[in-house]
């Protein structure tokens, strides 16, 4: 599993995030890829995960959620 975070500005809300993440993928086999981007031009975030078998997903946020459910993006 790849964690990359960027921009987040929060090193608190970097740990929760990386957890979250870890603990939604932990019983899904093979290389999972997620990487989280914020922009210091705008409130945007951006999620992208990349499946073990290739197929790729990507999320925008106007903010990023209080609440980060992971799990969703990996059934």
């Amino acid at each position: 599993m790849t964690i990359e975070l960027q921009n987040l500005g929060d090193a608190q809300l970097s740990r929760e995030i990386v957890a979250s993440i870890e603990h939604a993928l932990s019983d899904k086999p093979g290389e999972w890829r997620v990487s989280i981007a914020g922009s210091h031009a705008s409130e945007n975030w951006e999620m992208r995960v990349e499946e073990p078998n290739g197929f790729e997903r990507s999320y925008t946020w106007r903010m990023l959620p209080d609440s980060i459910s992971l799990r969703q993006f990996a059934d």
